[in-house]
C-alpha cells in the first residue's frame, strides 16, 4: 500500500524502526563476483517471485533463530537482496551466522519521495526449519507470494515452489561460489 508520509508520521515511524532494528541483524548480500568458502557462515540463498498485480519487489527476508529469545545477542537475520535485477523476482544470498531458523517473512519496503510503500508475507508454521552449517550452503528454493481475494478480503499467500535442484540459484546468478551440490541443505 502506498502512503503519504507526513514529517511527524516519518520521524515516528523512523524511532519506531530504530528501536526495532536493534533486534534486527541487516545482512549484506553476496555480490554475484563474491567468493564464499570455509568460514564461521554458512550461505543462505532463496529465490522469492512476486506473482501479485503490486510491482513493487521484495526486498528483505527475515528468519527467526530457533533461540531468539534466550538472550539479546540473538537477533532475527534479516536479508538483504543480491544486486539482481529480474521483473518479479528477488534473489537473496548472504552469510548467515551458524544456526537453526525458520522463515518469518518476506518484505517490501520501498520509499518513494513523501510516500512508503510496506507490504507483508509472513510465512506459515509449517515451512518447518532449517540448519545453516558454517561453510555449507542452504538453499531454502523458490518462494511464491500471491494475493488471493475472496470478495473484500484479501489473503497474502507464501507458497514454497516444489523442490528444484538443490544449488540451482547460486548455478545461475552467482558462478564464482564453489559448492559441492550433493552436499548442500535445504529445509
Amino acid at each position: 500500500m502506498l502512503m503519504s508520509a507526513r514529517p511527524l508520521f516519518a520521524c515516528l515511524c523512523l524511532m519506531a524502526l530504530a528501536g526495532c532494528a536493534s533486534q534486527v541483524a541487516m545482512l549484506s548480500p553476496l555480490g554475484p563476483d563474491d567468493e564464499f568458502g570455509p568460514g564461521e557462515e554458512g550461505l543462505v540463498v532463496a529465490r522469492v517471485v512476486n506473482a501479485s498485480s503490486y510491482p513493487f519487489p521484495f526486498n528483505q527476508l527475515t528468519l527467526t533463530p530457533d533461540n531468539v529469545f534466550e538472550s539479546e545477542k540473538v537477533k532475527f537475520q534479516r536479508l538483504q537482496p543480491a544486486m539482481i535485477r529480474l521483473e518479479d523476482t528477488t534473489v537473496f544470498a548472504s552469510r548467515v551466522p551458524p544456526g537453526r531458523y525458520s522463515l518469518d517473512s518476506i518484505r517490501a519496503f520501498h520509499v518513494i519521495g513523501d510516500y512508503y510503500y510496506s507490504n507483508v508475507a509472513s510465512a506459515e508454521v509449517g515451512f518447518g526449519t532449517f540448519t545453516v552449517e558454517a561453510g555449507r550452503v542452504t538453499d531454502l528454493g523458490t518462494l511464491i507470494y500471491y494475493q488471493k481475494y475472496d470478495g473484500e478480503s484479501l489473503s497474502r499467500l507464501l507458497l514454497r515452489a516444489p523442490d528444484s535442484a538443490p544449488g540451482e540459484v547460486l548455478d545461475k546468478y552467482f558462478p564464482n561460489v564453489a559448492f559441492a551440490h550433493d552436499d548442500v541443505l535445504g529445509w
